[in-house]
């Protein structure tokens, strides 16, 4: 008696990883989608490899998400027709030699990311802060009790709660009333930029970058203000802007001697950096740099600006990101003279947003930011209705750019 063919197979590999091949297409009720469901909880990594004759029912599509939660999930197939919906958040590969050494690349990411958090640096009180604010149940009294324990944060937090940035008329003096008038957003907030600072002391050797994310920080938070967006919108997209290349800081710190020659490949070659991380590390600064975000405990706003600032397909990109991705986009491409990622396709978007703006808030010029990035951004002119072009766009960054020049020479900031 002839048996039918197995429609699955189990591979084994090293380092805990598990393949299982499948030779026939694949719906919810097929028992190698409920192996892998059961597998992906047990192997660090499981890939999930459609052979020809394979396929993913198009029912599948809001499972996949789940499964991703539960483990780490690649999926090999050599055509894109095998994979009708797109797999949020799980890689796909032409093969599995691809898939496997994505795998070795995740394995050094967590190594050097792991490093990272391990400096003395990072083992304070800002760090356990951040992550105490990633729980939504954290109370204002957790928040003190640990503030307490570090003068110079406490000290800080005293003198932005007393800022004429904030508008707030009355002398505060005691933690807790700066921790309840601050809440819990521009607690973060100032957090974040307590981690910059940290980074950018145990980083000074790369200095070029460092300055290069301080100004993306400031010309982010005008696009802001250029889209009209809400003081609360505005701190988010500074404090994005100040972290997006945190994972090219990871990168010098991994191989010093390799970074440098990315740089000098993507002036002299007009190389896409990505491109270059990826020919010499096997990822990018993206890559790590969203891991690192996540080590850190940095909320979701960043962490998807981070992972992110060069995808321009990226199907959740939002005004945080986008924000960035303009005032990145410009630095690299009308500052550094590098090759920039494609920044035109967010501004319909963008001006979308600030006719909506305008059409709720008509008499209301854009807010200004909470002031927790160690710079001034001008207020300006309320730009033209039709601003958002990219030779409007480029000519106002220049301009907020000059000015925040101009008042770091005059040691305004």
């Amino acid at each position: 008696m002839n048996l039918p063919p197995n429609p699955f197979q189990l591979k084994k590999h090293a380092d805990d990883i598990l393949e299982i091949i499948v030779n026939e297409p694949i719906t919810p009720h097929h028992k190698a989608f409920a192996v892998l469901q059961a597998m992906v909880q047990k192997f660090s990594y499981v890939i999930f490899t459609l052979t020809e004759t394979a396929s993913l029912h198009p029912a599948l599509e809001p499972l996949f998400p789940e499964m991703q939660l539960l483990g780490s999930l690649l999926v090999v197939a050599a055509d894109p027709v095998q994979t009708p919906f797109p797999l949020r958040g799980i890689k796909v590969f032409a093969d599995v030699h691809a898939a496997r050494t994505r795998i070795r690349n995740d394995h050094q990411i967590e190594t050097v990311v792991g490093r990272i958090i391990k400096l003395p640096a990072f083992s304070g009180s800002v760090s356990e802060i951040l992550r105490m604010l990633l729980n939504p149940e954290v109370t204002f009294e957790q928040i003190e009790e640990v503030t307490n324990k570090d003068l110079l944060l406490v000290s800080r937090m005293l003198k932005i709660a007393n800022s004429s940035t904030l508008g707030n008329r009355m002398k505060i003096d005691d933690l807790k009333t700066v921790v309840k008038f601050l809440g819990i957003e521009g607690i973060r907030q100032i957090l974040i930029q307590e981690t910059f600072n940290t980074l950018a002391r145990e980083f000074a050797r790369v200095n070029d970058k460092i300055s290069h994310m301080r100004r993306c920080s400031a010309l982010s938070a005008h696009v802001g203000k250029l889209i009209g967006a809400d003081l609360a919108l505005i701190g988010k997209i500074k404090a994005a802007g100040l972290m997006h290349d945190i994972g090219a800081l990871a990168l010098s710190f991994h191989g010093a001697a390799e970074y440098i020659g990315i740089q000098r490949r993507v002036r002299s070659e007009r190389l896409a950096v990505c491109e270059a991380e990826k020919d010499a590390f096997g990822f990018d600064h993206q890559e790590i740099g969203e891991r690192l975000a996540k080590e850190m405990s940095l909320p979701a706003y960043i962490t998807n600006a981070v992972g992110n600032h060069h995808n321009v397909d990226f199907e959740q990109h939002d005004l945080v990101s986008m924000s960035v991705m303009v005032a990145n986009g410009f630095l690299n491409e009308q500052i550094e003279q590098v090759s920039a990622t494609d920044y035109e396709k967010f501004m319909p978007a963008l001006s979308e947003e600030r006719e909506k703006n305008m059409r709720l808030h008509p008499q209301k010029k854009p807010a200004k930011p909470v002031e927790t990035v160690d710079n001034e951004d001008g207020d300006g002119e309320e730009p033209a209705q039709d601003l958002f072009s990219s030779a409007r766009v480029c000519a106002l960054l220049k301009e907020e750019l000059d000015n925040i020049i101009m008042a770091s020479q005059s040691g305004e900031i």
